[in-house]
């Protein structure tokens, strides 16, 4: 359960915790939950006089292919941009928002997504098997980099049927 993950109780002045102990309530994080804890870590750093653009999906929106991961999850990494990086309280206030609305947040909506060493290994021998299959060669034992490469041939393995 994701309860464990939450800090002590700092007192009145962190509203975090409620929206945080809200979001776990269900055993589950989803991507709207996270927006919005990242959208009030974002105003946080606003409410202190920097000017901050985001939420922004990362990476602007791309994707990159990474070995055993679905890229069909709705799995985003949120960001933001500042434009006064140079200012002597940012790593503070950043550190503080980050902290009070939204770290433990993202921690669990992203340990959702972490495969297994099984799964991982699922993905791999399916990428292997459909590249074969294709007429691809592969090295003895393949590697992950063929694995890859095995999507840009139709190969599909985070589907069961590859």
């Amino acid at each position: 359960m994701f309860s464990e993950w939450l800090p002590y109780d700092p007192g009145p002045d962190v509203g975090g915790l409620t929206l945080q102990k809200q979001m776990f309530s269900d055993g589950e994080v989803t991507f709207a939950e996270y927006e919005q804890a990242m959208t009030a870590g974002i105003q946080c750093m606003r409410d202190e006089g920097f000017q901050v653009e985001g939420p922004l999906r990362y990476p602007d929106g791309g994707y990159e292919l990474e070995v055993g991961y679905d890229p069909t999850h709705e799995l985003n990494l949120l960001a933001y941009g500042i434009s006064q990086a140079d200012d002597a309280r940012w790593s503070d206030v950043n550190q503080r928002c980050q902290a009070q609305w939204y770290e433990a947040v993202q921690g669990a909506y992203l340990a959702q997504f972490v495969v297994t060493g099984a799964e991982l290994r699922a993905w791999l021998e399916r990428a292997w098997t459909c590249a074969k299959e294709k007429g691809r060669e592969l090295s003895n034992p393949p590697t992950e980099s063929e694995a890859l490469d095995s999507v840009v041939f139709g190969c599909r393995p985070w589907e069961d049927g590859g």
